[in-house]
């Protein structure tokens, strides 16, 4: 019986794995991987001996086989599968902590989770994710309808570098769902769509810098969960970066409808995912930046935060994975009630979340006039 099983170990979960190391011993609690590519499970051998099992796996019930002997399985997975693989874990009576940037609605597995009387918490990551807490943890406190959140947020080289002021920490796929997905968000009470690359935004994050941003649909869950006048996330890159990002959806790069080209039929969208990859390496450090300001009358809360990645650690990627272990430790120390969880919906352990981050070397700065936070 493992303690904890990782679904997926690429740029998030391997990292995350490493985190929750340096919280428990390898002897004290058990542990075990599964992924499909070979190299990734051959670099937790060498880093971890016989302290670790691996499986190499192929399918999605490959997975489900192995996890009914895990107390916890903790999910980094490409958007377009992690559903999918979620759904079947939690129908065999497996609690779940997911860090994946899904699109689907996670209430979908609701009455799932209530029959099978597990949990399952949801977009454990940075943003959505951390920024999730912070917002949940205000509203707990003020107990009303905020006027507004807005919320601020990136993973950017440190410098505006050529070709187009980026370079790939995370998912390729899952950024390009960025630029195409639809952006939900709140306007006057009411909930809104709109198209990511409809509009750039000038952004400035105090004491950071003066960014360009977009609409992205990074609320999710805050949309069911707390009540604003006003809400939106915006996703920050470096000035004249959107410029590309539009000219590549319009010419089709990010089109999912296959495509045939001499007789190989392809996704552009993959095609452009991997050239990313190849083309959009990390060169230089990247950081990670949120900032999020929530109004409620005269009450105000401002948080500042930010964290510069190194080669081995992208910013990015390591803020997602500090926030993804710390839940799966504090799921794996709770005993939670069957249920889904949001971020949002653990508040109570905000301060924890705080001091951990603190400690892994991310600057947090807060300014509230709203006692106790």
């Amino acid at each position: 019986m493992y303690d904890i099983l990782f679904v997926g170990v690429g740029r998030v979960g391997g990292l995350a794995l490493d985190i929750l190391f340096k919280l428990y011993s390898p002897l004290e609690i058990k542990a075990a991987v599964v992924d499909k590519d070979e190299n990734k499970l051959a670099k937790i051998r060498d880093a971890y001996g016989g302290l670790v099992d691996t499986y190499k796996v192929s399918s999605i019930n490959d997975i489900v086989d192995i996890a009914r002997k895990s107390y916890i399985v903790a999910t980094a997975l490409p958007s377009n599968i992690a559903l999918d693989v979620i759904e079947k874990i939690l129908r065999k009576g497996i609690s779940v902590v997911d860090v994946s940037f899904i699109s689907e609605d996670p209430y979908s597995l609701e009455n799932i989770v209530k029959e099978k009387k597990v949990f399952y918490v949801i977009d454990a990551g940075f943003a959505p994710g951390f920024s999730n807490l912070v917002v949940g943890s205000v509203y707990a406190k003020v107990n009303d309808v905020l006027d507004s959140v807005r919320i601020y947020v990136g993973g950017i080289p440190v410098e505006n570098i050529p070709p187009i002021g980026y370079q790939v920490t995370w998912n390729p796929e899952d950024l390009i769902e960025e630029y195409t997905r639809p952006a939900r968000i709140i306007r006057n009470s009411f909930l809104t769509r709109v198209d990511p690359l409809d509009e750039v935004l000038d952004v400035e994050i105090p004491g950071i810098g003066v960014f360009e941003g977009f609409y992205s649909d990074g609320l999710r869950t805050l949309l069911r969960n707390i009540k604003a006048k006003e809400m939106y996330e915006i996703t920050i890159r470096h000035k004249g970066h959107l410029q590309f990002a539009r000219i590549l959806r319009e010419l089709g790069f990010f089109d999912k409808e296959p495509i045939t080209v001499d007789k190989c039929s392809i996704k552009p969208s993959r095609f452009t995912a991997e050239l990313f990859s190849k083309k959009l390496k990390p060169s230089i450090p990247d950081i990670a930046i949120l900032y999020i300001d929530i109004r409620k009358n005269k009450l105000f809360y401002r948080l500042i935060s930010k964290l510069v990645g190194e080669p081995s650690k992208p910013a990015t990627a390591y803020y997602t994975a500090l926030v993804y272990a710390k839940t799966i430790s504090i799921a794996y120390e709770n005993e939670f009630e069957p249920g889904i969880y949001p971020l949002e919906k653990l508040y109570r352990y905000y301060s924890e979340y705080l001091s951990f981050l603190k400690e892994n070397n991310v600057y947090i700065s807060v300014s509230s006039n709203i006692s106790a936070l």
